[in-house]
């Protein structure tokens, strides 16, 4: 039987084939839409993360999910994933004043989701409670 392909996975391909044939009958839209997938492949990890980890964080917002989201995926790579959706919010949508994304800019921006998707599904893999958090002390 053929493993299913998980959304974020399906999201992350569908970025790769446009970004890999840019030169498809497309119009300029490519660049755009690539950013576009790879956001919702980012989002969807991340809604994945909530419905096995706590479930009430998906009817928050997602900057809200993006604060919390060290305490559950740590430092590194939550922090990755809140300079790559504020990025990829930003190049997703048109402003006449800015350029398209390259392909070497889109090409970091998923293996950035990539690396995110990775720290959230082995984050899944183990028991489901936040990491402590460190209070100062007075």
């Amino acid at each position: 039987m053929a493993q299913q392909v998980s959304t974020v996975q399906s999201r992350i391909r569908t970025a790769d084939a446009l970004i890999s044939d840019a030169a498809a009958d497309i119009g300029g839209i490519w660049p755009r839409a690539s950013a576009w997938m790879l956001r919702i492949a980012l989002e969807e990890s991340l809604r994945e993360l909530w419905q096995a980890a706590s479930p009430g964080m998906a009817r928050v917002s997602l900057r809200a999910q993006l604060l919390v989201l060290p305490m559950f995926i740590g430092d590194d790579a939550a922090g990755e994933a809140r300079l790559l959706w504020s990025e990829l919010s930003h190049t997703a949508h048109h402003h006449d004043y800015v350029l398209a994304p390259t392909v070497e800019e889109l090409r970091r921006w998923e293996n950035a989701v990539r690396r995110v998707a990775d720290a959230v599904d082995q984050r899944r893999k183990r028991p489901l409670t936040p990491s402590p958090v460190s209070t100062p002390t007075l």
